[in-house]
């Protein structure tokens, strides 16, 4: 529920402004979860007039290419080689200068770009993929991984159109991997299913991202067709100081163990934490103790010569 107060003698022909403000309010109680209501005040308004300045800018921005995508290195923690890259996009405004996507991708998922964003993403992460396999920056194993929203895995075309990329740009589908959020397991539909499904026969890797933090279960993980999971930073933090973190880090690890998922902990900042993560048995990791997420040039100048020896991939 939205509340706007009117002071006493309100003009009628304001009520057209009363209910835009309650929507607004609404809308922002919608934001915090289910059973709020929120008051409106004037920030609120300010707050939806940038987000739809951010959205005519977006709309350029995704229909000029003004975007960039930068790679983060994923590692064997045995090691310390890259095994993989997280593909993560990237938006300098050019007034506002860099928009952090945690703005802009939730701009996009409400406006409808996320479908020709998540799309142009995924190309050109393929294609750069093809490119470093080509000029052997990285060996065969190598993959690349990139997020995909619900609205893109609740397209029935999805599937079809990303196995004709994939052949366009000569990269085997067992090197991509999609990352998906708990929330398509718990919430998604009978066609967010028959697509995961169809993804898997391309040959298509899945993994669930930010694991942990959502609602999903064991019962989850054995009916839908993923392959691996990120174990959510909030519990990487507590590596080395906090006793319950490594136990449900551990938990993690054996579970996805008996269901031959791939384990990958994200977040990973200090030395304290890699040790931990090596003696739980966790396979690869991705964190600034590696490196930042950089452009291709600098990804390339940095793990070209370390990639040589054969790298370990996520099984199927």
């Amino acid at each position: 529920m939205g509340i706007v107060q009117a002071p006493r003698n309100t003009r009628a022909d304001r009520a057209d402004s009363l209910m835009r403000d309650a929507d607004t309010a609404m809308y922002r109680a919608k934001e915090s979860g289910r059973n709020r209501w929120t008051v409106f005040d004037a920030s609120m308004r300010d707050a939806v007039r940038e987000r739809v300045e951010i959205e005519v800018a977006l709309r350029a921005a995704v229909a000029q290419e003004q975007l960039s995508i930068a790679y983060q290195p994923i590692v064997a923690m045995d090691t310390g080689r890259p095994a993989g890259a997280e593909a993560l996009c990237r938006w300098q405004h050019p007034v506002r200068g860099w928009i952090g996507p945690n703005m802009f991708i939730a701009v996009a998922e409400d406006s409808n770009l996320i479908s020709a964003l998540g799309a142009w993403v995924l190309r050109e992460s393929l294609l750069q993929l093809a490119r470093w396999r080509a000029d052997g920056v990285v060996d065969d194993g190598f993959w690349m991984s990139v997020n995909v929203s619900p609205r893109q895995l609740g397209d029935p075309a999805f599937a079809e159109r990303l196995g004709r990329t994939l052949r366009q740009v000569g990269v085997p589908a067992a090197n991509l991997v999609l990352e998906i959020t708990e929330s398509v397991m718990v919430e998604g539909s009978d066609l967010t299913e028959r697509v995961l499904v169809e993804l898997r026969a391309l040959g298509v890797r899945i993994s669930v991202d930010d694991f942990g933090t959502g609602f999903s279960a064991l019962g989850y993980l054995r009916r839908h067709p993923v392959t691996g999971v990120k174990i959510d930073r909030s519990f990487v933090n507590g590596l080395g100081t906090s006793a319950e973190d490594e136990e449900i880090v551990r938990a993690v690890v054996a579970m996805s163990s008996a269901l031959h998922l791939a384990v990958v902990a994200e977040g990973v900042e200090t030395e304290a934490q890699r040790d931990v993560l090596l003696a739980l048995g966790v396979p690869l990791a991705q964190g600034w103790l590696w490196g930042r997420a950089v452009d291709p040039a600098a990804f390339a100048a940095a793990w070209a010569v370390r990639v040589a020896l054969p790298a370990v991939a996520p099984s199927d």
